[in-house]
């Protein structure tokens, strides 16, 4: 595809990427993959290893290393990334509660507004994995967007109408795998707006905040409410509801017709071959993923 003069200023500027560099980091990255002892099949499109090259800005032994480690977390925890039909199903009835989805239009610096509201999520009915599978699978399918592997993404949630009961559908097991996941994310994750915190969720906020780095305490915003939010992001972009251009149910339409175009390059997961008999030394131990969160790279 071809990217507007906007996007290839962007990449030039941040990423260090011009059309010689990604073509010769292509070609590495692909014999590379050719060679690998342990990966024996997976996608090796343009846009899928764009979307490494881009997380780590061609810095290619990072690259590797977080191609190998993404992948194995992907297969470890194949309760959330291992997609099958009946998975999108119930994702997809967790989606028509619009409990999370991307705004239909990218802000002034071209990233992508992931938007969630918790009250949306019903703890009696959906479980962790349901929540942690609809995320996934709704960023992995932003990231098959090269203006998104260059602009990024900023998140908002809405914590209007959480309970304890949201905070419980998630276990001590499923925290820690979850930052194991994180740790090996893909993707540039520039913002994170936290709007209408409860108070018994700033403790546990300030808890997390002590671990990151100056850099990423500087990413998250927390917005007094939907109204504050307006001072951080255009208020157009916003759905209808919330005083935007669009109706909610428009952005959730714009972003099901693309995700119904991409869906069989995120099924591609349960084709890919790994053998594990030459995984060197393929464990996490709690404390390691514990403290996931004080080895993020960000850009």
């Amino acid at each position: 595809m071809m990217l507007s003069d906007k996007f290839l200023e962007k990449a030039r500027n941040e990423l260090r990427e011009d059309e010689t560099r990604k073509e010769q980091a292509l070609e590495h990255f692909r014999e590379w993959l050719n060679k690998h002892p342990y990966i024996k099949s997976i996608r090796q499109d343009d846009v899928f290893l764009l979307q490494f090259l881009r997380t780590k800005k061609y810095t290619m032994d990072k690259v590797f290393n977080t191609f190998e480690n993404c992948i194995l977390a992907q297969k470890k925890y194949s309760k959330w990334f291992d997609f099958k039909d009946s998975d999108f199903d119930r994702m997809m009835e967790l989606y028509q509660t619009g409990y999370i989805y991307p705004l239909a239009e990218r802000d002034e610096d071209g990233r992508r507004i992931i938007f969630i509201q918790l009250r949306r999520l019903n703890p009696d009915y959906f479980t962790s994995a349901d929540a942690i599978r609809l995320s996934a699978v709704l960023s992995a399918s932003l990231l098959e967007e090269e203006e998104t592997q260059i602009a990024g993404v900023a998140t908002i949630i809405d914590h209007e109408g959480m309970t304890m009961k949201h905070t419980s559908l998630f276990s001590v097991a499923d925290i820690v795998d979850f930052a194991d996941c994180l740790k090996n994310a893909v993707g540039r994750y520039k913002q994170l707006f936290l709007v209408n915190l409860p108070s018994f969720a700033v403790f546990l906020l300030d808890v997390a905040r002590s671990t990151l780095s100056d850099k990423l305490k500087k990413r998250i915003v927390l917005p007094k409410n939907m109204d504050d939010l307006k001072n951080y992001i255009n208020p157009s972009m916003l759905p209808k509801e919330y005083g935007g251009d669009l109706p909610e149910a428009e952005h959730m339409e714009i972003f099901n017709q693309y995700f119904r175009s991409v869906r069989p390059n995120l099924e591609e997961i349960r084709a890919r071959v790994i053998d594990w008999t030459k995984v060197p030394n393929f464990k996490t131990s709690e404390s390691e993923a514990v403290g996931s969160f004080r080895k993020l790279e960000i850009d």
